[in-house]
């Protein structure tokens, strides 16, 4: 009896990953930063704060300043309009 081959499988991205990833890809498309922002942010909503203005200055390249006023703005924003 022979062992069924395996596949390997890719392990499934993290949310931080695909914010990262969609990040860079939007600012290599000159995308403006709080464009950028307001798309990953949905993705990365659920996360801690530090874990949300990391992913803001790993890839939309802010200051850590700069991401956590945009983190502030965000999460102003999505109070606002909670979809």
């Amino acid at each position: 009896m022979s062992n069924p081959v395996s596949k390997p499988t890719d392990k499934p991205k993290s949310s931080t990953e695909k914010a990262i990833e969609t990040a860079k890809a939007m600012i290599a498309d000159q995308i403006p930063k709080v464009e950028i922002t307001r798309t990953i942010y949905p993705l990365i909503a659920d996360l801690p704060k530090h874990d949300i203005v990391d992913v803001f200055v790993q890839g939309v390249q802010l200051t850590p300043k700069g991401a956590m006023t945009y983190y502030y703005n965000r999460k102003r924003e999505a109070a606002k309009n909670p979809n």
